[in-house]
């Protein structure tokens, strides 16, 4: 999994909750017609180890909301959080219909605004795995050797 993944996996989640479209910030803030989410670069942190090879990241991605009005706002931010509750923080992570794994612990949080364009971001955690270096293969001889020429340098 990677950056691309999770924040398609965010987008598809708000488009079915609240039938938004979101893009995601490439350069400077394009033109778009309200209602729109536009994402930010996120933060990532290491949080701890499982094992050698496998870790958990805690990552905040960061978005602002353009609504039309107060209310519609309100309804965007009510409909996301009502719906990250009921699945537990719980958010699969889908590619080409098949599970990839899941955004876990996830919580939505909207700051205050004096205008309609308000930021929130989404914290959540995920499993990474680095890749295990290849095993060495099995030994296909095992032998010993009888050496008799150190045994003869001795008794002289």
């Amino acid at each position: 999994m990677d950056y691309l993944t999770e924040l398609k996996t965010i987008q598809m989640w708000v488009k079915a909750v609240a039938g938004m479209n979101s893009v995601r910030l490439k350069e400077a803030k394009p033109k778009l017609a309200r209602p729109v989410i536009l994402w930010e670069t996120p933060s990532r942190e290491k949080k701890n180890n499982i094992g050698q090879y496998v870790y958990i990241q805690s990552v905040r991605q960061y978005g602002r909301l353009f609504a039309n009005s107060l209310d519609d706002a309100l309804d965007v931010q009510e409909k996301l959080t009502k719906d990250l509750e009921g699945k537990g923080g719980v958010l699969p992570i889908m590619q080409e219909g098949i599970l990839l794994g899941y955004l876990k612990a996830a919580v939505i949080e909207f700051n205050t605004s004096e205008s309609l364009d308000v930021a929130f971001n989404i914290a959540y955690e995920v499993t990474y795995g680095n890749t295990r270096p290849v095993e060495a293969p099995n030994a296909t001889y095992v032998g010993t050797r009888v050496d008799t020429l150190g045994a003869e340098l001795t008794q002289n």
